[in-house]
C-alpha cells in the first residue's frame, strides 16, 4: 500500500490510545483495511452510477489522470475545480482540474509524498506532505504552513481547509506535552492556536473551517472521557455526534453550513463499518451518503457550497452531487 495513503488516512481519523501523547496515535485497523481494499481495486474509468443507488443525487466516479496507478480527490471549490493526488511510476504528483477529467498535474519541489487537502474558490490548495503543511496555487508554486508562530515554527503541523477568504485551520503537536492542538493560519501565515471556548486538556483536531469562521472537528472532551464531534461557532461550542456511542468525524464545512463527514458502526466480524453523512447546521439533521453495493463510505476531503463531495468507497474514488447527472456536470 501507497505509505503516502496510509499517513493521509491516518491523519484524518486516528485517535492517539492516550489523550495527551501524540506518539501514540494509530489508525483503527478496520480503517486501513477499508483503505488497502479500495486501493487495490480503484477503477480507470470515468462512469455515473444509478442516481436509484442514493435517495437523492448522484455519484461521479472520478476520472484517473493518464497513466496513474491511483487518482483521488480531496477537494471541491464552488466552480467545481477539483483537487487531488495521483501515483504513477514515477511517484506521487498533484493535480486539479474539472469533473470532467481535465486535469493540469504538478509536482511540489523536494515533496515525496504531496497529499492535497482542499481548494477554495481562488484556487488556492492547501494539503501536507512530510516536509509539513503546504499552502499552493495550482502550479504547486508553494509556501509551508507554519512559519509565522513566534519563537518557533509549529511541530508536526497537518493542515485541512482553506475557506473562501483563506482562512486555514488545522493542528500540530506541542513538543512539551505531547498534546495535540489547533491552529488558525491565514494563507501559509500562522496566527493562533485554536480554542474550544472551554478549558478542556485533552487532544484537539480541527479538521474545517468556512468563510464565517465556523469551525468543526474532533476533540478529546475531559468531562466525558471520550472523543466528540464538535462544531465552534460565534465563541460557543456544541457537539454534533452522529448518534451517542457512536464515533462521529466531521471532516469540512461549506459557507452555507453544511458539514460532510464520516461515523462508525460495528460491523460483522468485528470489523468497523464507515459511512459517510451531510449535517445541516441549521436544522440539525444528518444525512447519509449511501453508495448501492459499497460496504464503507468516507469523506476524502472537502465540500463546495453546492454540497458536491469528494467520497471513497471499497472500490472508487468519487464525487458527490445532490443532484441529476446533466445538472452535475453542466459546470
Amino acid at each position: 500500500m501507497n505509505a503516502s495513503i496510509t499517513h493521509f488516512l491516518e491523519d484524518c481519523l486516528s485517535k492517539p490510545t492516550s489523550k495527551n501523547s501524540a506518539s501514540t496515535r494509530s489508525a483503527s485497523r478496520g480503517f486501513l483495511r477499508v483503505a488497502k481494499a479500495w486501493l487495490s481495486s480503484l477503477s480507470a474509468a470515468f462512469f455515473v452510477l444509478s442516481s436509484a443507488a442514493v435517495e437523492a443525487g448522484t455519484y461521479l466516479r472520478v476520472v484517473p489522470v493518464a497513466g496513474s496507478f491511483t487518482t483521488v480527490a480531496t477537494g471541491i471549490n464552488d466552480s467545481n475545480v477539483i483537487v487531488g493526488y495521483f501515483t504513477d511510476a514515477n511517484g506521487q504528483h498533484v493535480f486539479s482540474g474539472t469533473l470532467a477529467g481535465d486535469y493540469v498535474a504538478c509536482d511540489l519541489k523536494k515533496m515525496v509524498t504531496p497529499v492535497p487537502t482542499s481548494i477554495n474558490n481562488a484556487n488556492a490548495i492547501i494539503g501536507n506532505s512530510e516536509l509539513g503543511s503546504f499552502y499552493s496555487d495550482t502550479s504547486c508554486n508553494y509556501t509551508l504552513i507554519g512559519s509565522g508562530r513566534k519563537h518557533k515554527p509549529l511541530y508536526q503541523e497537518r493542515a485541512y481547509q482553506v475557506a473562501n477568504n483563506d482562512n486555514v485551520i488545522g493542528y500540530y503537536t506541542d513538543k512539551q506535552s505531547g498534546q495535540i492542538r489547533g491552529y488558525y493560519a491565514q494563507t501559509a501565515q500562522y496566527k493562533s492556536d485554536f480554542s474550544l471556548g472551554f478549558q478542556n486538556n485533552g487532544d484537539v483536531k480541527p479538521l474545517g473551517i468556512n468563510s464565517q469562521g465556523t469551525v468543526v472537528g474532533y476533540a478529546f472532551i475531559d468531562v466525558y472521557a471520550t472523543y466528540r464531534a464538535f462544531l465552534y461557532q460565534g465563541g460557543n461550542t456544541t457537539f454534533i455526534d452522529y448518534s451517542p456511542n457512536i464515533a462521529t468525524y466531521p471532516r469540512s464545512i461549506n459557507d452555507n453550513g453544511i458539514v460532510a463527514g464520516q461515523f462508525v458502526t460495528a460491523g460483522g466480524g468485528g470489523h468497523n463499518k464507515y459511512h459517510a453523512y451531510l449535517y445541516d447546521t441549521s436544522s440539525q439533521k444528518f444525512k447519509e451518503l449511501k453508495v448501492k453495493g459499497a460496504d464503507n463510505v468516507y469523506v476524502t476531503g472537502t465540500l463546495n457550497s453546492s454540497g458536491f463531495v469528494p467520497i471513497q468507497t471499497d472500490k472508487n474514488s468519487l464525487i458527490y452531487c445532490p443532484y441529476k447527472k446533466a445538472k452535475c456536470l453542466q459546470n
